[in-house]
C-alpha cells in the first residue's frame, strides 16, 4: 500500500505491520506513519496488548543509516501518547552506544546489549528486557538490532515465540529500507528518479 515519491531529499521506506509509507525523508515518512496510525491504528495496537502480563515486543531491523533509531523514537512517542509504558533495547557490536543515549535523553527507559548482535546474545536480550520498567514492566518493548544482524526471524523471533510466548506478544518483524540504496544494490545503477 506504499506509494513512492522522489520529489526532494533522501527517501525512506517505512513499513509497520501491514502499513507502509514512503516520505521525502525519514522524518516525513515517520510523521506520515504516526499520523495514519492515529486514525485507525490505535484500536489495533490496543488489541495487540492482550493483558497486563504480556509485553508487546517490536523488533525493528535494517542496515546502518536506514532510520531505525528515528523510527523507534517516533514509535515510542506514539505509544506514550496512547498511555502505554515503553521500554527500548539498543544493540551494537561495541559499548557506549550513541543510540542508548539518544533514547535516554528523550526520556525513555532504555537497556542495551553490547559487543554482539541479539542473535549471538539472546540471553542478554532477555535479561535486558527484564531490567526495564523500574519494577513495572513496559506494555511495549522496542528493540533495535545492530544493522549487520541477520536471520533475526530464526535466531530471535522464533525463540521468543517458542520460549516466552506467555511473556511477550511478538509484533510483526519490521525492516526499514533506504530505497535509494536498495535500487542501486538491485540494479547496479543509481536511481534516476532520486534526487542527488
Amino acid at each position: 500500500m506504499a506509494a513512492i515519491s522522489f520529489d526532494s531529499g533522501k527517501s525512506r521506506l517505512v513499513s509497520f505491520g501491514s502499513a507502509s509509507c514512503v516520505g521525502f525523508n525519514e522524518i516525513d515518512a515517520l510523521n506520515s506513519f504516526v499520523d495514519a496510525s492515529n486514525h485507525d491504528g490505535a484500536a489495533e495496537i490496543r488489541a495487540m496488548i492482550q493483558d497486563e502480563e504480556s509485553i508487546t515486543f517490536h523488533l525493528v531491523g535494517g542496515f546502518l543509516g536506514a532510520g531505525k533509531t528515528t523510527c523507534l523514537l517516533r514509535m515510542a512517542e506514539f505509544y506514550l501518547r496512547q498511555g502505554l509504558r515503553v521500554g527500548i533495547i539498543a544493540n551494537d557490536q561495541s559499548g557506549n552506544l550513541v543510540d542508548t543515549e539518544l533514547f535516554r535523553n528523550a526520556g525513555f527507559d532504555t537497556a542495551e546489549v553490547v559487543d554482539g548482535c541479539f542473535c549471538c546474545k539472546f540471553d542478554e536480550l532477555i535479561a535486558a528486557a527484564g531490567r526495564l520498567g523500574d519494577g513495572q514492566s513496559p506494555n511495549v518493548l522496542l528493540a533495535e538490532p545492530v544493522g549487520s544482524c541477520t536471520d533475526l526471524v530464526a535466531t530471535v523471533i522464533k525463540p521468543l515465540r517458542r520460549l516466552f510466548h506467555e511473556r511477550f506478544t511478538i509484533a510483526p518483524y519490521v525492516t526499514l529500507l533506504d530505497p535509494d540504496r536498495a535500487f542501486q544494490a538491485l540494479t547496479g545503477s543509481p536511481c534516476r528518479a532520486c534526487p542527488h
